[in-house]
């Protein structure tokens, strides 16, 4: 318990205590696609940071840092029979054939650290005192660098596991081979959810993670060199701040800052599968929204097109982009196959949606059946194919394939439009050309091979 007469002497103390200076704070903002991190390392007598042989890799998903430094091979400290006994598993134990030559060593010493994600409401950032002002850049973790020998292990293991195949080889080749072992059927529960929740708790299912994830190459600067200059500049750089009710910032781009901005980071527009949402593709620029909306949709007319793109986007400009991303049927825009089968091995697929695109341009009727007798494509895969830009319409007891969207015939009321469609077809006419000189090209193949 503490008297009242300790709590007056203390409050009168702090409120006493006078304000000697007063400082802005100001919290640093880091650029997309970049985070700072503080690597912790144990003590070195040499600076890392000054060695020219320095190098490091990243796996980001995994956030998993691999640093690889020159050892100080001039102190007493260092053991060169420890560092030639390293350097002998790696080279599988194979010494120098010269008897003059020295013996070489392992003079590299790589480190690995792991940043964990936490829980814990205590957050570190990095201050510094520039012109009177106290600037703050938040961290986002820490990497506690610890000297690791695995690689070593890894190769010791490798060249020992393939002396002893070779061995095996030659054991087996005068041993009888073993009769054949009797094959178990196990069939396999559902996994729930506690159990896929230890599965991925398991430190298997963390080393099939980090296996899984691509190292990424980094560069390493040092204070003194014009890109980490750059880099302070860039924090530094002051930021217009509303000095008034009337200049504060519109809430929508505070949402655009906070939310959608973090959000267009994570966007892979190349992934045509992946769910886009038209509230998002507005805050893109004008040649991804027009993709990003030709991506979901597959198949649009220009009106509905217009509607869902921003405001600062006309007709003529949409016109201009759209037709990198898409092609047009009947004044409708239909997706580039290619943009949907890439790849030589799916050749057949891009041309078989092709060859029915220029049958509906050119008013003929599609059939499966004759897509699937000239490209031999499964029933599946003509399903997939067509229902990217088709549907079936059923008329007097006749099924066929038609497009989705009905078509457009506003289009083509100006000259570049006209221009347009004019260029559109000598396209599908020269696509005709293309396909028919590839089933020319099959057909040989197959009577080759019969």
């Amino acid at each position: 318990r503490v008297d009242d007469a300790e709590m007056d002497s203390s409050s009168n103390i702090v409120e006493d205590d006078p304000i000697i200076a007063e400082f802005d704070v100001i919290l640093c903002k880091s650029d997309v696609n970049a985070a700072l991190y503080r690597v912790q390392y144990p003590t070195r007598k040499i600076d890392p940071y000054e060695s020219k042989h320095l190098s490091a890799r990243f796996k980001r998903s995994v956030k998993l840092l691999e640093m690889k430094m020159k050892a100080d091979t001039q102190t007493g400290s260092f053991d060169r029979g420890k560092a030639e006994h390293l350097a002998s598993i790696l080279s599988g134990g194979r010494q120098l054939a010269a008897s003059t030559a020295p013996f070489r060593i392992l003079d590299e010493e790589t480190y690995i650290g792991r940043c964990f994600n936490s829980n814990s409401p205590l957050h570190y950032a990095i201050g510094f005192f520039v012109n009177q002002t106290f600037y703050l850049c938040p961290m986002r973790g820490t990497f506690e660098m610890r000297r690791s020998v695995a690689y070593i292990n890894e190769r010791g293991k490798k060249n020992a596991a393939a002396a002893d195949a070779d061995s095996e080889e030659v054991d087996s080749e005068s041993e009888q081979a073993p009769g054949p072992s009797p094959i178990r059927v196990r069939f396999l529960r559902a996994e729930t959810e506690k159990q896929k929740k230890r599965r991925e708790e398991s430190s298997l299912h963390r080393s099939k993670l980090i296996e899984q994830d691509p190292w990424i190459p980094l560069e390493i600067h040092s204070q003194k060199e014009i890109v980490s200059q750059e880099k302070r500049r860039l924090l530094l750089e002051p930021k217009e701040h509303p000095d008034s009710k009337l200049d504060a910032p519109d809430p929508e781009d505070l949402i655009q800052v906070a939310i959608i901005g973090e959000k267009m980071t994570q966007l892979d527009l190349d992934k045509c599968d992946q769910l886009i949402s038209l509230r998002r593709t507005r805050h893109l620029p004008e040649v991804e929204q027009i993709r990003a909306l030709v991506l979901k949709a597959r198949i649009i007319t220009t009106i509905e097109a217009m509607q869902y793109v921003s405001e600062e986007i006309t007709r003529e400009v949409f016109l201009t982009y759209v037709q990198d991303f898409a092609h047009l049927v009947h004044g409708v825009w239909v997706i580039k196959s290619e943009m949907l089968y890439q790849g030589e091995h799916q050749t057949a697929l891009r041309s078989a949606r092709d060859l029915a695109l220029c049958l509906i341009t050119a008013g003929l009727p599609v059939r499966r059946s004759d897509l699937r007798q000239a490209f031999g494509l499964s029933i599946d895969d003509l399903d997939s194919i067509l229902g990217t830009f088709a549907k079936i319409e059923c008329s007097a007891g006749r099924r066929r394939w038609v497009l989705r969207v009905e078509p457009d015939a506003t289009f083509g009321q100006n000259k570049m439009e006209l221009d347009i469609m004019v260029g559109e077809r000598r396209y599908w006419h020269k696509r005709w050309e293309q396909i028919h000189r590839y089933l020319n090209v099959q057909e040989a193949k197959n009577k080759a091979v019969a």
